[in-house]
């Protein structure tokens, strides 16, 4: 039964934090370096243009690339790290849970 208590307290834990993720965001930051295309710009002699920053994300399983302007930058970052956090505590919270099911299981 011991087991069972530091699982389910292990658990609230992980549900607690997940409330507290509402920023979240999901995607992956990337930073790209880019041609303008203007006839005499530096960047076609191979200066191009950056770093710009995008956030890659799937919709509709496709992939979406949305431009971050560096203002912005550090928050997207922190939310996109909020939504792997998230992700992780699911998934921990699904793996207690399955746990618990086999104990439960094995009292029956």
């Amino acid at each position: 039964m011991d087991k069972v208590k530091r699982l389910k307290q292990k658990r609230e834990k992980l549900v607690k934090e997940l409330a507290l993720s509402k920023e979240m965001l999901q995607g992956t930051l990337v930073e790209k370096y880019l041609e303008c295309g203007k006839t005499g710009c530096k960047c076609n002699r191979g200066q191009k243009h950056g770093p710009k920053y995008y956030l890659s994300y799937k919709f509709g399983g496709v992939t979406k690339m949305l431009y971050v302007p560096k203002d912005m930058l550090s928050e997207v970052k922190n939310q996109s790290w909020l939504y792997k956090k998230y992700k992780k505590a699911g998934q921990a919270i699904s793996d207690i849970n399955k746990q618990l099911l086999v104990i439960s299981k094995k009292q029956r």
